[in-house]
């Protein structure tokens, strides 16, 4: 088992297409990540997990592209129903892996409520 961890610094646009009872919005931008934990653990039936060490191939930091298509459906003139799609392009994470391209597909969905 791997364990990776990054503590992301994201510095992004955002533009608001419409904002009527179902609004469209999008933001893009860039992340900065920094490593905060890369472990290597041993996994069997006979021994539970056993730090084996590190992997070798992980930068300390790393860039991120980001795209994120926010949509929302107002509810009330302060609460909304968000739905989000995003997209992040990993760039330089890896050492001596050129054909590794990582990326990450994600769909968030939460409410948003105005003060």
């Amino acid at each position: 088992t791997q364990k990776l961890s990054y503590f992301e610094i994201p510095l992004e646009a955002y533009y608001a297409f419409t904002d009527h009872k179902i609004g469209v919005a999008a933001s893009f931008g860039l992340s900065f990540l920094f490593l905060d934990e890369n472990e290597l653990f041993l996994k069997s039936n006979s021994v539970n997990e056993y730090k084996i060490g590190s992997a070798k191939n992980v930068a300390g930091q790393s860039i991120t592209g980001n795209f994120r298509l926010i949509l929302n459906y107002k509810l009330t003139e302060s609460l909304k129903l968000d739905v989000s799609p995003s997209f992040q392009y990993h760039a330089l994470g890896f050492k001596n892996a050129s054909d590794f391209k990582p990326y990450i597909l994600s769909l968030q969905a939460g409410f948003s409520y105005k003060l």
